[in-house]
């Protein structure tokens, strides 16, 4: 059965109050080392639309060298790895190639998207 809007607008509002730790991959780990983290965030269910809720920019991660951040995710837990503590990853339009040294990486921003068939 498909959602409604209004069941898409509520899932994804849903979603974003219950994963709001976001995480920063290296390929298919996340990272470690040189004091990264998880960082908590608020998605605006006040402004979800069309099954889309927006998450903020969010940031500064500490990075490690010699890691490459091409993709993000996000977990219902700060520390936490199991299958069901992450809810979602997505690929990053530009990874940043390399860190050459420790560094930051400042996310500014995405969505999380509920669909329905």
């Amino acid at each position: 059965m498909p959602l409604t809007p209004e069941g898409r607008d509520f899932a994804a509002a849903a979603i974003g109050a219950e994963y709001n730790y976001l995480a920063l991959f290296d390929g298919a780990s996340e990272l470690s080392g040189a004091g990264y983290a998880r960082i908590q965030f608020t998605a605006d269910a006040g402004a979800t639309q069309d099954g889309v809720v927006s998450i903020p920019a969010t940031g500064p991660f500490n990075v490690p060298s010699g890691a490459n951040v091409t993709a993000f995710a996000i977990f219902n837990d700060p520390t936490a790895t199991a299958a069901i503590n992450r809810g979602g990853l997505e690929n990053l339009s530009a990874p940043t190639g390399a860190y050459a040294a420790d560094g930051e990486f400042n996310f500014t921003g995405g969505t999380i998207t509920v669909t329905s068939t």
